[in-house]
């Protein structure tokens, strides 16, 4: 059994925190210039990861492809450049980095699992 989506889940709850974090640092503050980073936080970090992680729990074949480490190494490193790129653009107006990588590794996860709905649904008998 794959520990993939485990890990994946690991990394959805630490994202989870660091926003909840985030957003009671800028309350306390009174200092919102952040505040896109913490919602980029949720549905880059803690959303995706959450979501990507019950997947593979509950698809273990999404595990098996050859691929599947490269996607998670990719999505799971280039998030955290994604977001440090995101507090350079909020805050020196600078591009943001890393979203190739982040969109790299949900498009390959996308593929893998459209791939594993389709044939699931082409080999599964007609209902009767």
């Amino acid at each position: 059994m794959s520990r993939i989506g485990y890990v994946l889940l690991t990394l959805a709850a630490v994202y989870l925190v660091l926003s909840i974090a985030l957003g009671i640092a800028m309350g306390v503050a009174h200092d919102f210039r952040l505040a896109p980073l913490h919602a980029h936080i949720d549905l880059v970090g803690w959303v995706p990861h959450g979501l990507m992680g019950l997947a593979f729990i509950s698809w273990p074949q999404l595990a098996t492809c050859r691929t599947a480490p490269f996607q998670v190494w990719t999505f799971g490193l280039s998030a955290p450049v994604f977001m440090v790129g995101l507090v350079f653009a909020l805050l020196r107006d600078q591009p943001v980095i890393g979203s190739f990588g982040v969109f790299t590794g949900v498009m390959m996860f996308a593929l893998r699992a459209l791939r594993i709905t389709q044939d699931s649904v082409a080999t599964r008998a007609p209902a009767e």
